[in-house]
């Protein structure tokens, strides 16, 4: 069970990662946020990687886990609706 509550964390940060991506998006440009939320999304999927197991770290693996999908739910939000918004906005306009 914890395991599923693990997993679903990440779902549950998209939200306020959508108002925080939002807004950062509509002040230094969509270009500059989808860029970093693409950043951030590589970096925790790479430290979720090298994350030692329970054996090295105890009870530090755990939560560096749910820190990192937490982090991944986040920027998630931002990629979605930041690569959506930025293809609408520089599209060329189609006859």
């Amino acid at each position: 069970m914890w395991t599923f509550a693990l997993f679903a964390v990440s779902f549950l940060a998209r939200p306020i990662g959508g108002f925080v991506w939002g807004h950062i998006g509509d002040r230094i440009g969509r270009r500059n946020a989808l860029a970093w939320s693409i950043l951030i999304m590589t970096s925790a999927t790479v430290c979720i990687g090298l994350l030692p197991g329970a054996l090295q770290l105890g009870l530090w693996a755990p939560a560096l886990l749910l820190f990192f999908r937490v982090m991944q739910g986040f920027s998630a939000s931002g990629e979605y609706a930041g690569a959506s918004a930025y293809l609408v906005e520089y599209a060329p306009v189609s006859l």
